[in-house]
């Protein structure tokens, strides 16, 4: 009889040893596979301007495993990104990236291009831009499926714990 308490004892001992393992794979994994999913529908949402930079920027980050759980993270390393995701305030902006904008996507060349790119200049030095909102509705787009694959990863957990 003591033998077999000390056999469960050791089963039990071992389980433990596994869980941390066990969640951080199946929590790792989980957020991985949403933070992707958030990437694909950002860089979807996000205006491909006169380069298509900024939506080919966006990236996901590996998941980082902190002591209050897993974190993942989507976003960009381009200096314009927030005034892309939040708007701006009134500004002059540099003019020469609005001369190429408005030669790409409006096909305006020389001396037209040009005077529409100061016209766009003047109308943000005195209204500012409007925030395109891409991550925020890329996540919102995201959140009840990430929540749910979450709750999937911990039944996960439990089922393979149960396994052990």
């Amino acid at each position: 009889m003591l033998a077999a308490i000390n056999h469960d004892l050791d089963n039990l001992v071992n389980a433990f040893a596994q869980v941390d393992d066990v969640a951080k794979h199946e929590l790792f994994a989980a957020t991985l596979e949403s933070s992707l999913k958030i990437e694909r529908d950002v860089k979807a949402l996000t205006s491909k301007g006169a380069t298509g930079l900024a939506a080919r920027s966006v990236q996901t980050q590996a998941p980082q495993m902190l002591p209050e759980g897993v974190v993942g993270l989507v976003g960009s390393s381009l200096n314009y990104i927030v005034p892309l995701e939040l708007g701006s305030k009134p500004h002059f902006p540099p003019l020469q990236p609005l001369v190429e904008w408005v030669s790409t996507v409006l096909q305006l060349d020389g001396a037209e291009a040009k005077s529409v790119a100061f016209m766009i200049a003047r109308k943000i030095s005195k209204v500012g831009t409007k925030g395109q909102k891409m991550f925020a509705r890329g996540f919102a787009m995201n959140e009840q499926a990430a929540k749910a694959r979450a709750e999937q990863a911990v039944a996960n957990v439990l089922t393979r714990m149960t396994q052990l």
